[in-house]
C-alpha cells in the first residue's frame, strides 16, 4: 500500500525550508551524521558548535521539527533527502 499521500502533510514544511534555506538543511544533514553531535557536525561543517546549535533552532521554528530529537531528526532527515 502507497502511503506517500498520507504521509505528504508531515514534510511539506520540511521541504519547504530545505529548498529556501539550503544552509540549514545542510546543517541538519550534517547533525545527523555526525551521530547527534554538535562539535563533529561543527567540525564537518568548518564553523563553531555555537553556530550548529542557533542554526538547528533556526531550523526548528518554521518547521516545528525539532532535530535535537530523534523523530525530529527523521522527520526532516526525510523531509529533506527524500
Amino acid at each position: 500500500m502507497d502511503s506517500r499521500e498520507r504521509l505528504q502533510p508531515l514534510f511539506t514544511a520540511v521541504r519547504g525550508v530545505a529548498a529556501e534555506q539550503t544552509q540549514l538543511a545542510e546543517t541538519v544533514i550534517a547533525f545527523a551524521e555526525s551521530g547527534m553531535m554538535l562539535v563533529n557536525a561543527a567540525d564537518a561543517l568548518g564553523i563553531h558548535p555555537n553556530t550548529v546549535a542557533y542554526r538547528l533552532g533556526q531550523w526548528y521554528k518554521p518547521t516545528r521539527s525539532n532535530p535535537r530529537t530523534f523523530a525530529g531528526l527523521v522527520r526532516s532527515v526525510v523531509g529533506i533527502t527524500g
